[in-house]
């Protein structure tokens, strides 16, 4: 698992080697299965032959409430719900994990893999990909300019605070978001009150980035979907 890998390059010394590279940090390391060689104490690290090439890719709509974790003493995650409420049966001993994350409130579409490359190419920076959402947001002063002005300031960047962590250390960034396309929808107005439907197009993937967008600039999310994610849809 990568947490024994961790231990391993933490004791030192060289032990796990790629490409006949020591590997002395943690982290990072893109490699490729079956084209990269790996070794451990000078051991080739190689799976059974009945594995190989036994990847799955699952497209799924993650509902609301669902915890994006493999962790299965965690409830409600994502993996006891494939199996027991989706009937998921899977067809290799290797364990499946999504491709990013989804926050517990957001429903949609994730991808879920064993294949340890499409996280890589699918989530580092020079490969990413757009993912659209689509969410009610629920306007205190209703009004076509004021929908347009937020429009134009959500397209622009806004700045937001989002946390990441690394290596255990949780930090916390304060940026500009990136340029993203947005437009409107349709409306609802039940209650007698105007609600937009808002599409979003994103190319980066902050922690609750669309939320602290919409929160910026003084509205709320009453609901988050994701759409597509790098070019897939359901």
């Amino acid at each position: 698992s990568r947490r024994e890998a961790d231990k391993l390059i933490a004791e030192g010394g060289g032990r796990i080697t790629i490409n006949n590279i020591p590997v002395t940090s943690k982290g990072g390391h893109f490699v490729i299965p079956y084209i990269d060689i790996i070794r451990l104490d000078q051991n080739l690290v190689q799976e059974s032959s009945s594995d190989q090439y036994k990847f799955e890719y699952i497209k799924y709509w993650k509902p609301k409430g669902i915890i994006c974790t493999t962790d299965l003493t965690i409830p409600y995650n994502i993996i006891n719900e494939l199996q027991t409420v989706d009937g998921y049966n899977p067809t290799s001993k290797k364990r499946i994990y999504p491709v990013g994350r989804l926050d517990k409130d957001t429903s949609g579409l994730i991808l879920l893999t064993n294949d340890g490359r499409l996280p890589n190419s699918s989530l580092r920076q020079q490969y990413k990909k757009s993912k659209v959402y689509e969410l009610k947001l629920n306007y205190c002063l209703t009004g076509k300019q004021e929908l347009q002005n937020a429009i134009d300031r959500l397209s622009k960047g806004v700045t937001i605070t989002t946390e990441t962590v690394r290596n255990g250390i949780r930090k916390s960034l304060t940026a500009l978001t990136k340029p993203c396309y947005v437009e409107p929808i349709y409306t609802d107005d039940n209650s007698g009150e105007e609600v937009w439907w808002l599409r979003v197009v994103l190319e980066e993937g902050r922690n609750r980035q669309v939320r602290k967008m919409i929160n910026t600039i003084g509205y709320s999310v009453i609901e988050l979907e994701r759409v597509s994610f790098a070019d897939i849809t359901l």
